[in-house]
């Protein structure tokens, strides 16, 4: 059958520093055997940001985003365009259970995320999240992403993205991520993978040891 429209969720900005905002929306798939791929961009008043590319995995609830926005003063409410949306139907022959094929690439032990506010040199205050990652899949990764939402009496008041370098199968990495605009006291942070776990791109080579090649299959 074919798979069901994504569900775009209300764009929204947030303070990102004293001059830049930081906009984003939530794009749920409601399919389990279809991943989709896609293009977005924000639009608030004059201001328009660069297409970007998005993913959505099988029922995955994604957050996409335009981080550090220029504008002088803050933006009115933002509309998400989504464009050039292609759906993939998830080969059966790569995962015959595709939650669990899923649960296997996207096993990281992510700590519970630390929110502390700290002052910088410039009497400047700032708010700090700081967590560990461990990745527990048979796969290494190039450059994993992971969104940081920090939230408020359930409304989000920060969101970011932390790139990790090189992440091999079983290391354990410290993450901290900085926080500027309007800085709660007091929030909760979430930290969530954001990966394509279908490119071939996103998985290193075995090093050297016999292991699962994940681009081989994913390439056949």
């Amino acid at each position: 059958s074919d798979a069901q429209s994504l569900n775009i969720g209300a764009a929204k900005v947030l303070q990102g520093t004293s001059t830049s905002y930081d906009m984003y929306a939530v794009v749920t798939n409601p399919n389990d055997d279809w991943f989709a791929t896609f293009t977005y961009r924000f639009t608030a008043g004059s201001i328009t940001t660069k297409e970007q590319d998005g993913f959505a995995m099988p029922g995955e609830r994604a957050y996409v985003m335009t981080l550090g926005v220029k504008a002088e003063s803050r933006p009115g409410t933002p509309t998400i365009t989504v464009e050039n949306i292609v759906w993939h139907h998830v080969d059966r022959h790569v995962a015959p259970d595709i939650a669990d094929w899923l649960d296997r690439h996207n096993g990281f032990n992510i700590s519970e995320p630390t929110y502390t506010t700290d002052i910088d040199f410039g009497a400047k205050s700032f708010g700090r999240t700081t967590f560990t990652v461990t990745n527990i899949t048979p796969y290494s990764y190039w450059e994993p992403r992971y969104t940081v939402v920090l939230e408020r009496a359930g409304a989000v008041v920060g969101i970011t993205q932390a790139t990790l370098t090189t992440f091999d199968s079983g290391e354990a990495r410290n993450v901290e991520v900085r926080w500027y605009g309007d800085i709660p006291v007091t929030a909760t942070a979430t930290v969530l993978p954001a990966i394509n776990y279908f490119d071939p791109d996103v998985y290193m080579p075995p090093r050297g040891t016999p292991g699962e090649d994940i681009r081989d299959s994913l390439t056949r």
